[in-house]
């Protein structure tokens, strides 16, 4: 997949492919991603300071950083992310449980409502991700709690939240297909054992075994199952394992990539109210930019080289005049400076007396500048037989 996506700004689409270029932007974006994976082994603080880093990339996605994850951390400042987005979690999931088994239990209308407050709950797990980043926004927990702010949020672009959603659920739908492709052969080359098996403990057999007869034949199952499903299930795990931080990742980033709508920066404090949501992002590749109509060219001088504005007459740099009609030459070349040489001065030269002496002077057209009188002096009146007057 591309990387060239144009990561700053908000976009209402394209959340999983900003995500994936912002995730794997830098050579080696997979290390950490597996130490994220070899982490969430460590009994409890390990989970945590995964799911905090997951968190602090999203906060400062949030904010407009486009740069991948950092691989320079603190252990404790994740540990700490972590437990504060696990208060929220769990917080909202147990009020949730509680306000499903509450429908459930409704007589006759029970089983439709909880089905319903199923459905429902895929916008409320959306949710819940975007309390756990604002409550690191604001490095407060009591932040991911306010249910009116997250509900003006949710209920403003529902339809991006789901798009976020189905980051998660392809990539669970990959695993699982994956997971089949490695069991359905080890399933069917074991067939012919529990064939054998059933017909031994079915053909009596199995009602005149000793309690150690019994104990070994369950060992005898148990090593070919591992046998036979242990390479299945060890890449199965280990594929859930790296894919469920892959996959948390690329989430909480795209719900960092949804929240941006709403001006994170602006932000006061946290019961303060939103800011007026950001006028979406066309993608820069796909609008192209039109000329804005009274806007000037910029040219470029001919003598120097530097950018003149095309309204400018003369180059503010080197002094040299441009042409009228708005062209890249300059006044005083060939071609043009014949042409309009009798528009910008008269020609001194006196047919009659050309012989006696008289110096012929063909003015060139100058830049004019203009002197301010000082105080007390008079301006010089212009004289009527001057020609250049």
């Amino acid at each position: 997949m591309s990387n060239e996506a144009n990561l700053s700004g908000f976009q209402k689409d394209r959340y999983f492919s900003r995500a994936w270029a912002m995730l794997t932007q830098e050579k080696g974006w997979w290390k950490p991603v597996a130490l994220c994976a070899l982490a969430s082994l460590v009994p409890i603080v390990g989970p945590l300071a995964v799911f905090g880093y997951c968190l602090e990339w999203a906060r400062r996605a949030a904010w407009g950083s486009t740069e991948a994850p950092s691989r320079h951390v603190k252990v404790g400042q994740l540990i700490k992310s972590g437990w504060r987005g696990a208060v929220v979690f769990v917080g909202w999931n147990i009020v949730a449980a509680f306000v499903g088994g509450i429908l459930g239990n409704l007589p006759w209308v029970g089983e439709l409502l909880s089905f319903a407050w199923g459905v429902f709950m895929i916008f409320v797990g959306m949710l819940v991700m975007v309390a756990a980043v604002r409550a690191t926004v604001y490095q407060n927990f009591k932040a991911g709690y306010r249910a009116p702010t997250l509900w003006q949020m949710g209920s403003h672009d529902p339809w991006g939240l789901l798009r976020v959603w189905l980051i998660s659920l392809v990539a669970g739908v990959i695993v699982v297909v994956v997971a089949l492709f490695l069991f359905v052969p080890a399933a069917i080359g074991s067939i012919g054992f529990f064939m054998d098996l059933g017909d031994y403990v079915s053909g009596g057999y199995g009602y005149y075994m000793t309690e150690a007869e019994e104990a070994r034949l369950a060992l005898e199952v148990v090593g070919y199952l591992f046998q036979q499903f242990g390479p299945a299930i060890l890449i199965t795990a280990v594929l859930a394992l790296v894919s469920g931080v892959f996959v948390n990742l690329l989430s909480y980033c795209g719900v960092a990539l949804w929240l941006r709508q709403f001006n994170v920066p602006a932000w006061g404090r946290d019961e303060d109210p939103l800011p007026e949501p950001v006028v979406p992002e066309a993608p820069a590749a796909d609008v192209p930019v039109p000329p804005v109509a009274g806007m000037p060219t910029p040219l470029a001088c001919p003598s120097c080289g530097a950018e003149v504005p095309s309204a400018s007459r003369f180059c503010p740099n080197c002094g040299a005049p441009m042409r009228k009609d708005g062209g890249d030459g300059c006044a005083a070349d060939a071609a043009s400076g014949q042409e309009n040489e009798s528009d910008a001065a008269p020609d001194l030269r006196d047919d009659e007396n050309s012989d006696d002496g008289i110096i012929e002077v063909t003015p060139v057209a100058a830049a004019p500048v203009e002197e301010l009188p000082n105080e007390g002096d008079q301006e010089p009146s212009a004289d009527e037989n001057d020609p250049l007057a």
